[in-house]
């Protein structure tokens, strides 16, 4: 018998058959837990699966020209945002301002084409895919006015969806 009163009681000896019973609750506990740390992940592994892409469409631009817009001056820029398509409305300093496309002029009259650019995530199960472009189109052009030429840019949206698209756009 234990005489300090402050001490824990002395343990009670476990039957062989009490102690074999701990055991395997122990055992199955373990392997459990080790099936549930393999298995789970294996799982979960076709929702992890990531493909991160980017790429650009053809967006054609049939331009509805005033005759005062010199349509040699005529330059396009992408926005993705409405903060980045107003800031471009407001510089004309071309250091600070929009990226200008490289338009190709169609040989039909006033019709361009840009490459917009777009990216996006593909998910091996589809459920979380996304897909991003620009949302803007900032238009910059000449106009002469009484001999006097004038430098304009102006705001349009860029159809939604995806591949090749077009829109038409009225300068000024």
């Amino acid at each position: 018998m234990n005489q300090n009163p402050y001490s824990a009681p002395d343990p009670v000896p476990l039957s062989p058959m009490e102690s074999a019973q701990l055991t395997m609750r122990y055992r199955i506990w373990f392997v459990l837990g080790f099936l549930a740390l393999v298995f789970i992940p294996l799982l979960l592994l076709p929702f992890a699966t990531v493909a991160v892409w980017d790429g650009r469409f053809g967006l054609t631009i049939h331009v509805n020209p005033d005759p005062t817009i010199n349509m040699e001056s005529v330059r396009f820029a992408t926005c993705w945002d409405q903060a980045e398509a107003t800031y471009f409305l407001s510089q004309t300093d071309d250091r600070f301002g929009p990226v200008w496309s490289n338009a190709s002029r169609s040989a039909a009259e006033n019709y361009w084409t840009i490459d917009v650019p777009c990216s996006g995530r593909s998910h091996r199960t589809g459920l979380g895919d996304t897909y991003v472009e620009p949302r803007f189109l900032v238009v910059e052009f000449e106009s002469t006015t009484g001999g006097e030429r004038t430098l304009h840019r102006k705001q349009f949206t860029i159809p939604k969806g995806h591949g090749l698209r077009s829109m038409t756009i009225q300068l000024p």
